[in-house]
């Protein structure tokens, strides 16, 4: 299925004007240690064990962040980032295993999932796109900015990479949310199966995701969203 390009385009530039007011501003960064740089002086700190240059290399051609910022003073007030993963044919699970092998410590020895894998990391893929780092400042903090940030991250790893896949791993209590309020159309909670659990995150974690036509799907919700708002208000 062809995605259309302008309703893609059209979209991201919806989300961006939502986002962005007089006070606002939107940076787009396609360095890893630039983007990592700008969020350590920001009340969020430091980036977790996805996006870190310590265990994650990431080049211009497989990353982006983005950060929400004060105009006045420059305050980061929100962020989130995206990594494009080339799995070449492998499945989710494979890959998984073999990532969080790498970045993610034991409880007892190296990390490993369970062999039975549920059927979404039985999806063989090429590539995906891998969306995190979602903060928003306390001060700041509300639903609808993590809900923009996090549809336009997943429409612009389409418009970059052409990605057929988008995904993401959410702890318990954001599960609860509703994924789907933030453009996800696949929710797994305690999706991931271990035989040695990790030290860094917690062994319920849920997964979410959405597959390339149905961010075609969301690019067309989006403009259709505004388009109802702006009768309402007219």
């Amino acid at each position: 299925m062809i995605i259309n390009p302008i309703e893609i385009s059209e979209s991201i530039s919806i989300l961006c004007a939502e986002l962005k007011h007089e006070e606002f501003a939107l940076d787009f960064w396609e360095s890893q240690s630039e983007f990592e740089q700008s969020i350590s002086l920001s009340a969020k700190g430091k980036l977790g064990e996805n996006m870190s240059a310590r265990l994650n290399s990431l080049t211009p051609a497989c990353f982006f962040g983005v950060t929400l910022r004060e105009v006045d003073g420059g305050r980061i007030l929100a962020c989130i980032a995206s990594r494009k993963d080339t799995l070449g044919g492998m499945s989710i699970g494979e890959y998984l295993q073999l990532y969080f092998g790498r970045i993610l410590t034991g409880k007892d020895g190296d990390i490993k999932l369970s062999e039975r894998l549920p059927a979404f990391a039985r999806r063989q893929v090429r590539d995906a796109a891998y969306v995190g780092e979602l903060w928003v400042h306390p001060d700041n903090r509300d639903l609808r900015t993590a809900k923009l940030l996090v549809k336009l991250a997943i429409l612009l790893g389409l418009q970059l990479w052409n990605v057929e896949y988008t995904y993401a791993f959410l702890v318990a209590r954001h599960m609860k949310v509703g994924p789907l309020q933030y453009g996800w159309t696949r929710a797994y909670a305690k999706a991931l199966q271990w035989d040695v659990g990790p030290v860094e995150i917690p062994e319920d974690v849920g997964f979410v995701g959405i597959v390339r036509d149905e961010v075609g799907d969301l690019a067309r919700q989006v403009i259709e969203e505004w388009q109802m708002n702006k009768k309402k208000a007219s």
